[in-house]
């Protein structure tokens, strides 16, 4: 790789312009070269880093006196030198969710107390990472120090100019959750929920729990996928009850191709509820490219720190959890099927590959309703995919969270005499039915529990 080539396009090229569109229209361009390296360390801000510098030591000298509006101006001071001309972006943000975030905040002093140190550890990122960061093409290990720094450089906004930007989450930074959006106060909530979120997360990181040099792995799955006649794997039906809180399970992040969908933005439904809660998971972000249709990402052993409550407008940080556990999460991201519901049921080997990638060599699983909020999925089928997916892939036990208090286990428990295959099969016919139209009023689960006497 050439990298001084590289790094004159890392300093000519420009991110967009502050917005809170959920997607940059200008990242849905795909490039075909892959991304190998992340530039992370300051010392590629060639023009930009003594300026940068210059602003973090405004905070580190005045940890006495530190006001949260002062910490808001300097942020601002930061995210404006990224652009060429800052008088220009100057007057069209405001920083304020950032203070708001602090009203209120029942550990505010300690947390004000803390930012110089969360400026060290921005400064930390020379030492820590050596110029570049690999990108998550298999497998990339970091000390939880290490994802404590990327998280103080995104937190301060920091890190925005980045090389070949349309390949990464189109958010990895702070800085649309800080600026306030004009008039909606919904939005501007969710917003301060999250921030607390991070707060929470960098009191954390200062405590004696911290275990500074213990690992998170993430990894980028891809399995072929061989459809036998293995027997189906345990399938445990909930009515009720949170993903997170099943023990030893691997949980499926409902994923946006994109990892972290707009976690950092306006989005709050289950991947960016689950990387809240989750905070390491956030530098997948900066490592991760989209998730191809065959593949799958795996995150293990980031730290559950968040206690919240509530759903997208209505989300809201309830502090720490009192033990704080590691957890794996399984990111696959479903078809978008919104505006034709019925293109499902053509593209469920895409579905099946996507689930299978993730599952593969997993013993016991979490899961939901993947894929069937906005997507607009058929649950019971989703379900049953799943399941497929599991049992070819070598589970022992599929948990499947849902809030629809029916007969289902009932009718889970009569489909497990059916073999993967079998199961597929009636999958294949019910979908190629419902393409026809041939199907009104029925699921999936229903339709094949009518084709056979069980």
């Amino acid at each position: 790789m050439n990298y001084q080539s590289l790094d004159q396009n890392f300093v000519d090229n420009l991110t967009p312009v502050l917005s809170d569109q959920e997607e940059d229209t200008q990242n849905n361009k795909t490039q075909q070269q892959a991304l190998q390296f992340l530039y992370i360390s300051p010392n590629l801000f060639n023009k930009l880093w003594p300026e940068i510098k210059k602003q973090l030591c405004l905070l580190k000298v005045s940890q006495n006196n530190l006001t949260a509006f002062n910490v808001q101006q300097v942020i601002e001071e930061i995210y404006c030198l990224h652009f060429p001309n800052p008088k220009q972006i100057k007057n069209k943000i405001n920083f304020r969710n950032f203070c708001q975030a602090l009203d209120g905040f029942p550990q505010k002093k300690e947390f004000l107390a803390k930012i110089p140190q969360i400026v060290e550890l921005a400064l930390k990122m020379d030492s820590e990472f050596t110029d570049y960061l690999s990108m998550l093409i298999e497998r990339v290990e970091l000390k939880r120090i290490q994802v404590a720094i990327l998280l103080a450089n995104m937190f301060l906004c920091v890190m925005h100019l980045q090389p070949d930007y349309k390949l990464l989450p189109s958010v990895f930074i702070m800085a649309k959750l800080f600026n306030i959006s004009n008039e909606d106060n919904g939005q501007n909530n969710n917003k301060i929920q999250k921030i607390r979120c991070l707060i929470y997360y960098f009191l954390h990181v200062f405590s004696p729990e911290f275990k500074s040099q213990e690992k998170i792995i993430f990894t980028r799955k891809k399995h072929n996928l061989t459809i036998h006649n293995n027997p189906l794997c345990e399938f445990i039906y909930c009515e009720y009850g949170q993903m997170e809180n099943v023990q030893d399970c691997y949980i499926v992040d409902f994923a946006n191709k994109k990892i972290g969908g707009g976690v950092l933005n306006l989005g709050c439904v289950q991947e960016e509820i689950l990387f809240l809660t989750h905070p390491e998971a956030l530098a997948s972000l900066l490592i991760t490219t989209e998730i191809k249709p065959d593949e799958s990402i795996i995150i293990e052993k980031v730290n559950r720190l968040i206690m919240y409550d509530g759903y997208k407008d209505k989300f809201e940080c309830k502090g720490t959890i009192k033990q704080i556990k590691s957890t794996n999460f399984i990111c696959i991201d479903a078809g978008d099927y919104s505006g034709n519901y019925h293109l499902q049921y053509k593209d469920i080997k895409r579905e099946l590959i996507k689930s299978y990638s993730g599952f593969y060599g997993i013993p016991r699983i979490c899961t939901g309703k993947w894929g069937c909020g906005v997507f607009g999925g058929e649950w019971q089928l989703k379900a049953l995919i799943q399941w497929v997916a599991a049992s070819l892939g070598g589970c022992k036990q599929l948990v499947f969270i849902n809030d629809e208090s029916y007969a289902y286990n009932q009718a889970f428990n009569l489909l497990k005499g059916l073999n993967s295959n079998q199961l597929w099969e009636y999958i294949q016919k019910y979908c190629y039915k419902k393409s026809q139209e041939e199907l009104n009023n029925i699921n999936a689960i229903d339709f094949i529990l009518s084709q056979q006497k069980f």
